[in-house]
């Protein structure tokens, strides 16, 4: 009980008796045929996953769930670890897997309580190919009071510490593809820190930032959790001018 979304998935995806795992969030609503088009997708090749594109509903909105889908485009992700490193591609609900390989990479990574699909995207992206298809298989609403999500700080922490454990998970992996997950993860961070909190280039964020476009980065997990502290940062206090200056 209590345990967060990505170990009730691992649960679930222990418990599959088919061939493969469609996902889906609570919040989401699925068009109709969304699972047989995804698996059309997936068919006898190599890929371990697909995904299609997510359509965002407001309140007043009605959106019609059965009307078939066309045949999609289908395009080929040979290598989507740097993609998914870049940003999170999908959502569950937009996602069918081959339970085979979900269960070979060990499932979510429960570290990450919350926003278990991304943990689990990384993992696929190290050792399979992915499918896209260009039609919509979910509907997300718009605004969601009190969900996970809601917390842009808060996901991106989360983002940034799959990131980070996925690093120290598998030092095996290539160098320039650690490099570039040093630097997106520090981008990132100094992107949210200027932005949200106001920081300036006297910040660690920046510091972070600044180390890891240059390179000079030992302990790529490290300095990736290093990173994921700016979200959790409290709002700086502006100068006296700059309050004055604010005022309406």
């Amino acid at each position: 009980d209590n345990r967060g979304s990505a170990h009730a998935t691992n649960r679930g995806i222990e418990r599959a008796r088919y061939a493969f795992i469609k996902f889906v969030d609570a919040d989401d609503l699925l068009v109709h045929d969304a699972t047989a088009v995804l698996r059309a997708a997936l068919g006898a090749g190599p890929a371990c996953l697909a995904f299609g594109r997510a359509v965002a509903y407001g309140a007043a909105e009605t959106p019609v769930l059965d009307s078939p889908l066309p045949r999609a485009n289908e395009v080929g992700i040979e290598n989507p670890l740097r993609a998914a490193l870049k940003n999170s591609l999908f959502n569950p609900s937009q996602m069918m897997a081959r339970t085979a390989c979900v269960r070979a990479v060990g499932g979510c990574d429960e570290r990450i309580v919350h926003s278990q699909e991304y943990s689990l995207t990384l993992r696929l992206a190290r050792s399979w190919p992915f499918v896209r298809i260009d039609v919509p298989v979910t509907y997300r609403p718009r605004a969601v009071p009190g969900s996970l999500g809601s917390h842009n700080g808060r996901q991106l922490r989360r983002v940034t510490m799959a990131c980070a454990y996925f690093l120290r998970d598998h030092p095996d992996l290539p160098a320039d593809i650690a490099r570039f997950a040093v630097r997106r993860c520090a981008a990132r961070a100094w992107k949210f820190a200027r932005r949200e909190r106001g920081a300036g280039h006297l910040s660690r964020a920046f510091a972070l930032s600044l180390a890891a476009a240059f390179g000079v980065v030992r302990d790529g997990a490290a300095h990736i959790e290093a990173c994921a502290r700016a979200f959790d940062e409290p709002h700086p206090v502006a100068p006296r001018g700059a309050r004055a200056k604010a005022r309406p």
